[in-house]
C-alpha cells in the first residue's frame, strides 16, 4: 500500500511538473509573441512618424521654393516692365523703325535672361562634369606615363643584361 501510494504520488508529481512545464512554455511563447507584436507596432509607428515628418519637410521645401520662384519672377517682371516703360518713353521721340529694332532687342534679351535663369543649373552641372572628366583624364594619363616609364626601365634592364651576356660571351 505504501509502495502504491509512493508510486501514485510520484506519478502525480511528474504530471504536475509536465503540466507546469507546458504552462511555462505557453507563457514564454505568448510573451515572445506579445513582445514581437509590440516591436512590430513600434517599428510601424516610427515609420509612419518618419514618413509624416519627411512629407512635411518636403511640402515646406516645395512651398519655399515656389515662393522664391514667384518672388524672382515678380522682380524680373517688375524690372522688365520698368525697362519697357523707360524704353517706350524714350522711343516716343524716335522713328518707327528704330522703335521696332529696339523692341526686338529687348524681347531677345528677355528671352536670353529667362533661358539663362532656367539653364544655370544645367550649365553648372556640365562644368562640374567637365572638371571631373579632366581630372580623371589627367589621372589616367599619369598612370599610363608611369606604366610606360616602368616598362621602358624593364626593357632597358633586359637590354643591359643581354648586352652584358653578349659581351661576356
Amino acid at each position: 500500500m505504501v509502495g502504491l501510494f509512493i508510486i501514485v504520488v510520484l506519478i502525480l508529481l511528474w504530471v504536475m511538473v509536465v503540466i507546469l512545464l507546458i504552462i511555462l512554455l505557453v507563457v514564454v511563447v505568448l510573451f515572445i509573441i506579445v513582445v514581437l507584436i509590440l516591436l512590430w507596432v513600434m517599428v510601424v509607428l516610427l515609420l509612419i512618424i518618419l514618413l509624416v515628418v519627411m512629407v512635411g519637410l518636403f511640402i515646406i521645401v516645395v512651398l519655399i521654393l515656389l515662393w522664391v520662384m514667384v518672388v524672382l519672377l515678380l522682380i524680373i517682371l517688375l524690372v522688365v516692365v520698368v525697362l519697357f516703360i523707360i524704353v517706350v518713353l524714350i522711343l516716343l521721340w524716335v522713328m518707327v523703325v528704330l522703335l521696332l529694332i529696339i523692341l526686338l532687342v529687348v524681347v531677345v534679351l528677355f528671352i536670353i535672361v529667362v533661358l539663362i535663369s532656367w539653364c544655370l543649373v544645367l550649365v553648372l552641372l556640365l562644368i562640374i562634369l567637365l572638371v571631373v572628366m579632366v581630372v580623371l583624364f589627367i589621372i589616367v594619363v599619369l598612370i599610363l606615363l608611369w606604366v610606360m616609364v616602368v616598362l621602358l626601365l624593364i626593357i632597358l634592364l633586359v637590354v643591359v643584361v643581354l648586352f652584358i651576356i653578349v659581351v661576356e660571351v
